[in-house]
């Protein structure tokens, strides 16, 4: 964590107290969206990738254990313009996605807020920090850009609680997760995790439908 920029810390420390908030309070405030999603077993786990991922990086890019290893700054340079910016573009690309690659996920109307929050601070904050950030930046000096279909495929791995009865989703999900560790390569010494972090929020909002459901 040393080499975050003040700027940097003051924004994991925001998402990571918004995490928190919603592992604390989350059932209680949004009985309905916890419910419908079973946030009371992801939550948790969301919670703990987040630490582990942070945590992991600095103990491995510390020169202790298995030696330094250079994971880079996480956040890159204004990260919220990337987020934005990209987020932005997929929520208008989301409302209008081919019907056979939507993925119902049956979000109860009146929820639209959490839903964003949880998409912007938990779901694609979490995994991109340990599937893109952790795990190429792992593999990286091993594998170059091999790293990218293997992170991939442990990302698909992860979505099987969710969708192991459905193998074009996971199959689409591994795709995805070789275009988003493709450009998480190509984009990571300018925003860091930023560019992968809002083209993954902008996917996940647009494919729920989150400004149907707002304006419902």
């Amino acid at each position: 964590m040393a080499s975050l920029t003040w700027a940097n810390r003051i924004l994991f420390g925001v998402v990571l107290l918004l995490q928190l908030f919603f592992l604390v309070n989350g059932a209680a405030l949004f009985p309905a969206y916890w419910q419908a999603q079973h946030w009371d077993v992801w939550m948790p786990t969301y919670f703990a990738i987040t630490i582990a991922a942070v945590g992991g990086s600095a103990f491995l890019g510390s020169g202790k254990g298995y030696g330094a290893i250079p994971f880079g700054d996480p956040f890159g340079i204004f990260p919220f313009v990337e987020v934005g910016f990209i987020g932005f573009f997929f929520v208008s690309f989301g409302l209008f996605q081919v019907p056979a690659l939507h993925v119902p996920l049956a979000i109860p109307v009146g929820d639209a807020t959490p839903t964003a929050l949880m998409n912007f601070a938990v779901i694609s904050f979490g995994e991109e920090l340990v599937f893109r950030w952790f795990l190429i930046g792992l593999l990286f000096k091993l594998l170059k850009w091999g790293a990218a279909p293997v992170s991939a495929a442990a990302w698909a791995i992860f979505h099987f609680a969710a969708y192991g009865d459905q193998p074009f989703t996971i199959l689409f999900i591994f795709a995805i997760g070789v275009g988003l560790g493709a450009l998480y390569l190509w984009t990571k010494d300018t925003f860091g995790v930023g560019a992968t972090w809002g083209f993954h929020f902008g996917w996940n909002i647009g494919t729920v439908g989150l400004l149907a459901i707002a304006f419902h």
